[in-house]
């Protein structure tokens, strides 16, 4: 299906056509955009914040659109933004999607593996 990424699960995003969507007209247009895929790296720290520090989701956000800004093609997320919502939106906007995106992923990505439990506060 359209919008699926690897180990993702819809736990924390059902539809990742936004990400995918940005990612693949990344490569098509040979911008780099491998710092965006997981790494161990990120991964590990991820991991680490929610087990130490028992971080919410917002502050995961924070922290991957601390690493991962500058790695955003604005007018890219732009457009994508319109291609797949078809709505305008800012730069700021349509980049907090999609790191929002970005970070669900990473996190369904170490629950798939067994490395993290996802609660959501509002359930018993």
């Amino acid at each position: 299906m359209l919008g699926d990424l690897f180990l993702s699960s819809g736990r924390l995003v059902e539809n990742y056509k936004f990400l995918y969507e940005y990612l693949k007209k990344c490569r098509e247009r040979g911008l780099d955009c491998s710092q965006l895929l997981p790494s161990t790296s990120i991964l590990s720290e991820i991991q680490r914040k929610v087990e130490t520090s028992q971080q919410s989701f917002n502050e995961l956000v924070e922290y991957i659109k601390s690493i991962h800004s500058k790695n955003i093609d604005c007018n890219l997320c732009i457009e994508v933004f319109k291609q797949v919502y078809g709505l305008n939106a800012s730069c700021e906007e349509a980049m907090q999607v999609l790191l929002t995106q970005l970070a669900a992923w990473y996190i369904e990505i170490l629950e798939t593996l067994g490395l993290v439990k996802i609660r959501f506060a509002w359930k018993p």
